[in-house]
């Protein structure tokens, strides 16, 4: 019988705790060194009771160094080397770049830039001409003018309306102008018109003053034309309110549209 049971049991705990924990996985030379340590170490008989919690943090602390080394020295995997082909294809040359083709207007512009600088240009050159048209007295009546129409402030409705210009209500006069559509642009009832088409496209738009509403008869329509007209009929001076706003001050009550050349 062995005289002193306590020092085989630890015997035989670290040995299967070094066999299950870290002797399966760890290096041949870090099992040699550990049992190297166990059996030079001196045994003595437990004669406290913290013998047990002392051996609990050894054994702990020698599974920690066993998994260590073993991960010290574990080595790393080779890369692996790339297949080699039988037939390797040649690598294909980019396709040259073609130069974007020159474009045929200035640089910081676009066709789309341009087109509407000619329209710009036209109307302008069309206003011009109607203007020498009414400075020559060629047309067949003295128009009235949109600045004496809109001499004044406007703040809502005939609000600073000047007299002389409310007096013209119910008067047969004639305007030269252009024709902005309200809704459609074919068969239309009744449509805008203002003095200059630039200030509505490309410009400041005209105030409410600035633009007088052409009705047509009743049973009559026309289309949308760029060309300046040449329109007579009976001026009404009043606000028209829709859905609480003013939307316009002047209307003519049209009796003749004629197109004027340019």
């Amino acid at each position: 019988m062995n005289p002193n049971p306590t020092e085989a049991v630890q015997d035989r705990h670290l040995e299967l705790m070094l066999a299950e924990l870290g002797g399966r996985d760890a290096p041949a030379d870090c099992r040699e060194r550990v049992a190297s340590a166990l059996a030079g170490a001196a045994r003595t008989r437990p004669r406290m009771r913290l013998l047990r919690p002392l051996v609990a943090v050894a054994a702990a602390g020698i599974v920690v160094a066993v998994a260590w080394c073993a991960r010290g020295q574990t080595p790393a995997a080779a890369p692996t080397p790339p297949t080699p082909t039988t037939n390797p294809q040649p690598i294909a040359s980019a396709a040259p770049v073609k130069p974007a083709p020159k474009e045929n207007h200035p640089k910081g512009t676009d066709p789309a830039d341009l087109a509407a600088a000619r329209g710009a240009d036209a109307m302008l050159a069309a206003e011009r001409k109607v203007a020498a048209m009414v400075a020559d007295g060629k047309l067949p009546a003295q128009p009235m003018s949109f600045a004496r129409l809109s001499d004044w402030d406007y703040t809502n409705g005939l609000v600073g309306m000047p007299e002389d210009v409310q007096a013209l209500a119910g008067t047969t006069v004639t305007f030269v102008g252009f024709m902005l559509p309200i809704d459609e642009v074919t068969s239309m009832t009744q449509f805008l018109l203002v003095q200059s088409l630039w200030s509505c496209c490309y410009g400041t738009p005209p105030d409410l003053h600035e633009i007088v509403r052409c009705v047509l008869p009743a049973g009559q329509t026309t289309d949308y034309s760029f060309e300046p007209l040449l329109l007579t009929g009976t001026l009404t001076v009043g606000p028209t309110v829709e859905d609480g706003y003013v939307v316009d001050v002047f209307q003519l009550q049209v009796s003749t549209i004629t197109p004027l050349p340019y």
